[in-house]
C-alpha cells in the first residue's frame, strides 16, 4: 500500500506491506503519506545497487525496536562490493531515510537530483566495456522479469537549471555539496502566526510554507542573488538577503545582511560567517535567508546606525497574532518613538494606547520600558504590540475563554499541541486536527472531539495506536493532553475514535 493507493476505506485497516521498505511511521500506524513513499524510495535504491533486500539481517521480532526507535538503517556497502555505489547515491538514499518525515527530499528534490548525478557519467565508455567484456549487468533476480524497456524516466530534454553550467554541475556533484535555502519574506511573515519569523521544527503546528531553492554550496551569491531576484519579479538590486542564525536561547533572529562587496563568495562562506554555523533544522547543510525588498536604491543600506526591528500585532478581537513588517530604528531613539511609528504604520486611533513587548524565545516575551534605547537591540529583535483594552473588555474576553493579553496568548503557543483524529471503523466519519492545551486534562479532549463531531463526550471512545497493531485505551487516568500527544511516537500519528451507544 502507498499514499497513492489508500482509500478513506482503508483508514481504520492496520497497515501491511514489506516492512523492510515501510517508513518508521508506518510501523507505529500512522497511515501512508507521500514522505512514506520517499523512504520506500530509498530503501529501493539500496536495493537495485547492492542486490540485497534492505535490512534482511534484523530478526522480526526487534524489527520495530531497531528501525523505529533506535534508527537502524542499511549499512554502506564497501567499495569493492559495490562500485557502483558511489558518494551521491548514497547521500541521496540516506537523506530519503531520515526518521522525521518533514526532512526527507520531495519528489522534485530527488529528480533534480538524480539529473545532477546523470551529468557526472557519459554512457559511450560503458557500451565499450559491455561489448568488450560480453557480459551485460543483471537486476536483481525477483525484478528481472518486470524489466521490459531502457527507457529512462528521468531524460528531459527542456530540463534547464538557471545561471549554472553543467561544469558546474559535475563540480558540485563530485563535492556532495548542495544546500537547501529556505526564504522568509514580508509576505510569509505577515501570514506566519507562531513564534519567531516562521515555523521551522514545531511539532505544535505545521511548518511555514517559505520558498526553497537546493543549489550547490559552491554557487557564487551573485549567482544565486539573481536567481532569487528573478524568481520574485525583482531586478538584482533592488532585493537584499540576511542571513538568519540561532542566538545564544536558541532564538531564530537575523544576524547580518550578506556583503554586496563581494558578489563572488560561495554560498557556503555565506552559511559559516566569521566562524559560527548556521543551524536551524536538523540537518546541518540548512541555510535560512530573509529576503529584503529596497524601495529606493540610490540611499545607502540598510540606515547608517540603524537596527531592523520586526513587528508582530495581537488582535484581541481576533485573537490572532500576526506579522506587521519591520522597520529600521536609529540606535539612538527609545520605545517611545517606535510607538509612534506603529501608531501611524497601523492607523490606530489617536487616542489608543499601545502595549509593547519583546519576543525573546518561544514562549518568553517582555514588557518594554517606553525609555528604554536601540542602542542595547540587534538586528532581528521581534516586538509585539497590542492596543490597551478596558478592563471591561478584559473581563468579558476572559469570560469567554479567550486571551486579553499578548503575554496569555503566548503562553498558549509554548503549551499547545496539534493532535490528529481518524476513525477507528469504517464510514465517511471525517479526519481532523485540533489544536489543544498540552496542561489540559483528557476530559476536554473528549469535549473538543465531541464538539467538533456533535457527539456526547460520552459516547466516544478513543484509542491511540503503538507500534504494531497494539491500541491504547485512552480515559480520564491520563494526566494531560500533553502526555497523550506523546504517546503517539511521530508527528504522523493519531488518535483513534469510535462512536458507541
Amino acid at each position: 500500500m502507498t499514499s497513492r493507493t489508500r482509500t478513506a476505506r482503508d483508514a481504520p485497516v492496520p497497515v501491511t506491506g514489506s516492512r523492510n521498505w515501510m517508513a518508521p511511521e508506518l510501523l507505529s500506524g500512522s497511515l501512508p503519506r507521500p514522505l512514506s513513499d520517499i523512504y520506500a524510495f530509498g530503501m529501493t535504491i539500496y536495493e537495485l545497487y547492492t542486490d540485497e533486500i534492505p535490512l534482511s539481517t534484523i530478526p522480526y521480532g526487534d524489527f520495530i525496536e531497531l528501525v523505529f526507535r533506535l534508527g537502524v538503517r542499511p549499512e554502506r556497502p564497501d567499495e569493492d562490493e559495490c562500485p557502483r555505489m558511489n558518494d551521491d547515491i548514497w547521500d541521496l538514499a540516506e537523506r530519503c531515510w531520515n526518521k522525521d518525515p518533514k526532512a526527507r527530499p520531495t519528489a522534485r528534490q530527488i529528480h533534480d537530483k538524480i539529473k545532477i548525478i546523470m551529468t557526472q557519467y557519459t554512457r559511450e565508455p560503458a557500451i565499450q566495456e559491455l561489448r568488450a567484456s560480453g557480459r551485460h549487468p543483471s537486476p536483481p533476480h525477483h525484478a528481472r522479469e518486470q524489466t521490459h524497456s531502457s527507457i529512462d524516466p528521468f531524460r528531459d530534454p527542456d530540463f534547464r537549471i538557471p545561471s549554472i553550467s553543467s561544469e558546474s554541475l559535475r563540480k558540485a556533484s563530485d563535492e556532495n555539496s548542495f544546500l537547501t535555502v529556505k526564504i522568509i519574506t514580508d509576505e510569509t511573515f505577515s501570514v506566519h502566526e507562531g513564534f519567531d519569523l516562521a515555523t521551522l521544527n514545531n511539532r505544535s503546528c505545521p511548518p511555514s510554507e517559505l520558498p526553497t531553492f537546493w543549489v550547490p554550496k559552491q554557487e557564487t551569491y551573485r549567482n544565486f542573488k539573481i536567481r532569487v531576484a528573478e524568481h520574485f519579479n525583482y531586478r538584482a538590486d533592488q532585493i537584499r538577503l540576511w542571513v538568519v542564525v540561532n542566538r545564544l536561547n536558541r532564538a531564530p533572529r537575523l544576524k547580518t545582511c550578506i556583503r554586496e562587496s563581494e558578489p563572488d563568495q560561495t554560498l557556503e562562506s555565506v552559511r559559516i560567517p566569521n566562524g559560527f554555523q548556521n543551524n536551524m533544522g536538523e540537518r546541518h547543510d540548512d541555510l535560512l535567508l530573509y529576503l529584503d525588498i529596497i524601495t529606493d536604491t540610490s540611499k545607502p543600506y540598510p540606515p547608517p546606525q540603524s537596527i531592523m526591528v520586526f513587528l508582530k500585532h495581537f488582535d484581541t478581537q481576533s485573537q490572532k497574532l500576526c506579522g506587521a513588517g519591520k522597520v529600521f530604528m536609529p540606535r539612538t531613539s527609545k520605545v517611545s518613538e517606535l510607538a509612534g511609528v506603529i501608531r501611524r504604520r497601523m492607523a490606530f486611533p489617536l487616542h489608543a494606547r499601545v502595549k509593547l513587548y519583546e519576543e525573546i524565545n518561544p514562549g518568553r516575551i517582555g514588557r518594554m520600558e517606553i525609555e528604554r534605547s536601540f542602542a542595547e537591540g540587534e538586528n532581528g529583535d521581534i516586538v509585539c504590540v497590542q492596543i490597551d483594552i478596558s478592563k471591561k473588555a478584559v473581563k468579558d474576553l476572559e469570560s469567554r475563554g479567550l486571551h486579553s493579553s499578548a503575554r496569555q496568548h503566548y503562553d498558549f503557543m509554548d503549551s499547545r499541541v496539534m493532535i490528529t483524529f481518524r476513525s477507528k471503523l469504517e464510514g465517511d466519519d471525517p479526519e481532523f486536527t485540533l489544536v489543544l492545551c498540552k496542561k489540559h486534562k483528557y476530559e476536554k479532549l473528549a469535549e473538543e472531539v465531541g464538539k467538533y463531531l456533535r457527539c456526547e463526550p460520552g459516547k466516544l471512545r478513543l484509542t491511540t495506536a503503538g507500534p504494531g497493531s497494539v491500541r491504547y485505551l485512552l480515559s480520564h487516568k491520563n494526566s494531560s493532553i500533553g502526555e497523550i500527544a506523546d504517546m503517539l511516537h511521530t508527528p504522523d500519528a493519531a488518535v483513534l475514535y469510535e462512536k458507541v451507544a
